[in-house]
């Protein structure tokens, strides 16, 4: 593993903060980047996840995606950073509904 998810990744959160501009917040869900935002939703890795969460109205959300074992590449749209964390450590992790999305098995 690594960060092979990066360019999905950024590219997921170029089209989150678009339509954050668009609309006035986040999505509930990905698929409603596309077709405005994202032509198609990049798929991760094999064998690793996507995690998004928003909160319930829209205001803040945070992506993530695998690097390693037990660890996440993950932004905060309320810092507009991403971080390196430890699942015990992730904001999208913790959040009540979240959303993932698998990557192929290898």
């Amino acid at each position: 593993m690594g960060d092979e998810n990066q360019p999905a990744g950024q590219k997921i959160v170029a089209a989150l903060e678009a339509h954050k501009r668009a609309t006035g917040k986040f999505p509930q869900k990905l698929e409603e980047l596309q077709p405005k935002f994202l032509p198609a939703l990049p798929r991760p890795a094999a064998d690793t996840n996507f995690v998004y969460a928003a909160t319930p109205d829209g205001s803040g959300a945070w992506f993530g995606y695998q690097t390693g074992r037990d660890t996440l590449a993950e932004y905060d749209t309320r810092s507009r950073r991403w971080d390196d964390v430890e699942y015990e450590d992730s904001f999208v992790l913790r959040q009540r509904t979240k959303e993932f999305v698998k990557g192929p098995s290898s």
